[in-house]
């Protein structure tokens, strides 16, 4: 619970009106969801966001790096993601192409 609410806080403190001082206190590596996209829910240890398909390999590339950031408190360990993408989140596959 602690990891996904900081790798949220570290996607969207900009949108929560968050100082990024503050933020990186919290989070090791902070980088900001890419607009127009946008986290709509977070369910357990799974976020689900919508995003123009011009946009996906950008914010995938942002979800990645953010999420599986070294965690100090994990004593450095990192916890892999999977990414699947759809036109809804019952329609989603396992994404096969670029993360940027």
């Amino acid at each position: 619970a602690d990891v996904i609410l900081r790798a949220m806080l570290g996607l969207m403190y900009e949108r929560i009106g968050w100082p990024l001082d503050l933020v990186q206190k919290i989070v090791p590596y902070v980088e900001p969801l890419p607009k127009p996209a946008n986290l709509l829910i977070q369910v357990h240890d799974s976020l689900v966001l919508e995003a123009p398909d011009a946009i996906i390999p950008e914010v995938l590339g942002v979800l990645k790096r953010t999420m599986e950031q070294a965690w100090p408190e994990l004593g450095g360990f990192s916890l892999p993601i999977g990414i699947a993408v759809g036109p809804s989140w019952g329609e989603c596959e396992p994404y096969k192409g670029v993360i940027l």
